[in-house]
C-alpha cells in the first residue's frame, strides 16, 4: 500500500520551484524505515537513485531531505488523531509538482487525471518510463533519464526528456538547459516555467530539459 500526500496547498516557500503544490508518493511504513530495509521500491520503482539496500546508488535528494520525512510524521499524526483529508481539495489554487518524493508512475491513474484537472498546471517525472509502456504516462510525466542513450530509447517510446549531465556532459540538440537551474543563471522558477509537463501529442516538438548533476 502507498500514500499519496499533497502538501504545500498554499503554494509553498520553495526557492526554485516557486509556488506549488507538492505531491508525495510514500510507502506505508516511514520513509527512513523504507530506506534502511530497501522496500522503498513500492515507491521509488526503478529509479537508479533510490537507496543502496534495494539496488540504487542512494544520491536521490529528496530522500535525504526532510520534506518527506515531514510529510511521513504529518500523516501518522493525522491518522493517530482519527483526522482522515479528503486527497484532492475542490480547488487547487497552484500548479502541482509530482514527484516531491516516490515516482508518480505509483499513483492510481483516475486520482492522478483528477489532480490535473483540478490544477491545469503541473511538473512531473518518472524514472519508470521502460516498465510502464503504453500506460499514457508520457503525455503528462517527463522521462527522467541519465545518459545520451537512455535519452534516446526514451524518445522512441514518445516521451520528453528531463536528463541529468554528469561532469563534462554537454547539452544535445533538442535540449536546453533548465530555465531554473543554476548554470541557467535561475532565470524563472519551476511554477512558472512548467516545460517540465510531459508530450501533448505527435506535434509537441518543444524542447527537452537538462541539468547539471547536483
Amino acid at each position: 500500500m502507498i500514500r499519496v500526500i499533497l502538501s504545500a496547498l498554499d503554494g509553498g516557500q520553495n526557492g526554485k520551484t516557486g509556488p506549488m503544490v507538492q505531491v508525495y508518493v510514500l510507502p506505508e511504513e516511514h520513509p527512513r524505515e523504507a530506506i534502511t530495509k530497501g522496500t522503498d521500491t513500492q515507491v521509488c520503482g526503478s529509479c537508479s537513485r533510490r537507496s543502496t539496500a534495494s539496488g540504487g546508488d542512494g544520491s536521490c535528494y529528496a530522500a535525504k531531505g526532510s520534506a518527506a520525512l515531514a510529510a511521513a510524521s504529518a500523516w501518522r499524526k493525522a491518522a493517530r488523531e482519527n483526522r482522515y483529508l479528503s486527497p484532492i481539495p475542490r480547488k487547487v489554487r497552484y500548479p502541482v509538482r509530482f514527484g516531491a518524493y516516490g515516482d508518480p508512475s505509483r499513483i492510481p491513474a483516475n486520482w492522478a487525471r483528477e489532480l490535473r484537472a483540478k490544477a491545469g498546471r503541473w511538473t512531473g517525472y518518472t524514472e519508470d518510463w521502460k516498465t510502464h509502456v503504453g500506460r499514457g504516462l508520457s503525455s503528462w510525466l517527463m522521462a527522467s533519464v541519465n545518459s545520451s542513450h537512455e535519452r534516446k530509447l526514451a524518445k522512441a517510446l514518445g516521451y520528453r526528456t528531463f536528463r541529468v549531465l554528469a561532469k563534462g556532459e554537454t547539452l544535445e540538440p533538442g535540449e536546453i538547459a533548465c530555465p531554473a537551474s543554476k548554470e541557467a543563471g535561475n532565470r524563472t522558477q519551476c511554477s512558472r516555467c512548467l516545460l517540465c509537463d510531459g508530450k501533448r501529442g505527435p506535434s509537441d516538438h518543444r524542447k527537452d530539459v537538462a541539468i547539471q548533476k547536483h
